[in-house]
């Protein structure tokens, strides 16, 4: 009764003198050897690394695994620093709880390099969107770097990106449209435009008032035809609507050709011939009779020969240094006289 009630205990041993105790006087080195505690961790949670706290991770992914055990092991892992990942990562992908490239979060964490090693041994994944949105990202220039008002850094920049677009499947013209229309805008801007890569931009089939229908019709299966306001992780912006940037390119092609044939296959003749027959008048270049018989519009010819324009050029810069010289250039018609009104901002007050 007193100790059940006391809670006394009576464990403590009779010291005996002279009696040598016959409890050992080493810990077996065996007993906490790591092949016996990984042993006793993966006995105790079967099919998975549970047992095992992130430091661990790293030594596992030299090892041997099982495909349980290296599915346990990517899903804990969040680091890259490990030189066979991309190989681990590829023989995963066909584990059959796999739920394919992006499911889990160390796929994102990949480094350039790593993804490029990935698609030499899966080269299949370049069709899926999910290591397209992982990819694309890793282009970017360093964020301190002042990419959009650095034509040099903007065209490095959208060259990495196109480089990588000509590897993707058809099913990818979505994002090849996105890229080659910015890097279109930036060839205008810079006063280099490139026939061949308006005329890529054209092959891509997209829906427009202005796109020949025979072109859609001919689209092969598979091949995705453009959304022109889909996003992508580039910081471009959508394309929405490209008719004035087509318009500009035909416009400045049309100053030089005799012909407006080479466009025919993507865009509708009508649309062509109206332009081109346009381009040539407000130049008061070749044959006027000839671009009056095509334009075949009386009252749309005296409303262009009246209309007045002020336009800036694309070519013309946005940014300049504080100190530095500003000049504008204004394309005019029908303006006798232009009024240039300069205003100063209040730095202090806005500020």
């Amino acid at each position: 009764l007193l100790r059940e009630r006391l809670g006394l205990r009576f464990d403590a041993q009779r010291q005996a003198r002279g009696e040598k105790p016959d409890l050992p006087t080493a810990l077996d080195p065996e007993l906490i050897a790591p092949r016996n505690l990984l042993r006793r961790a993966l006995a105790q949670h079967r099919g998975s690394l549970d047992g095992l706290r992130d430091s661990a991770l790293e030594s596992m992914a030299g090892a041997s695994l099982t495909d349980d055990l290296l599915m346990s092991l990517l899903g804990r892992l969040r680091r890259p620093d490990l030189p066979n990942l991309p190989a681990l990562i590829a023989r995963n992908l066909d584990h059959p709880r796999s739920r394919g490239f992006g499911s889990l979060p160390i796929h994102r964490n990949l480094l350039l390099e790593q993804l490029e090693e990935l698609v030499q041994l899966r080269p299949k994944l370049l069709a899926e969107s999910a290591l397209i949105e992982v990819w694309l990202p890793r282009l970017k220039p360093s964020a301190d770097l002042r990419w959009s008002r650095d034509l040099e850094a903007r065209e490095a920049y959208l060259d990495r990106l196109w480089i990588f677009a000509q590897r993707l499947p058809p099913a990818h013209n979505s994002l090849k449209a996105h890229v080659l229309y910015a890097r279109l805008a930036h060839d205008l801007e810079a006063g280099k435009p490139s026939p061949e890569r308006f005329l890529a931009y054209l092959r891509l089939p997209r829906p427009g008032a202005y796109v020949n229908p025979d072109h859609i019709r001919r689209t092969r299966a598979g091949t995705e035809v453009v959304d022109a306001n889909r996003d992508f992780p580039t910081e471009l912006g959508r394309i929405g609507n490209d008719e004035p940037l087509v318009r500009a390119y035909l416009q400045h092609f049309f100053r030089s050709e005799d012909a407006y044939a080479p466009y025919a296959e993507f865009v509708r003749e009508d649309y062509l011939r109206r332009l081109f027959a346009e381009t040539k008048i407000l130049l008061g270049t070749g044959d006027m009779e000839r671009w009056y018989s095509l334009l075949d519009d009386p009252a749309y010819y005296e409303q262009l020969k009246e209309r007045v324009e002020i336009h800036f050029p694309r070519t013309q810069r946005r940014h300049f240094a504080a100190e530095e010289p500003l000049s504008i250039d204004v394309d005019l018609k029908n303006v006798e006289t232009l009024l240039v009104k300069v205003f100063v901002i209040d730095t202090f007050d806005f500020h």
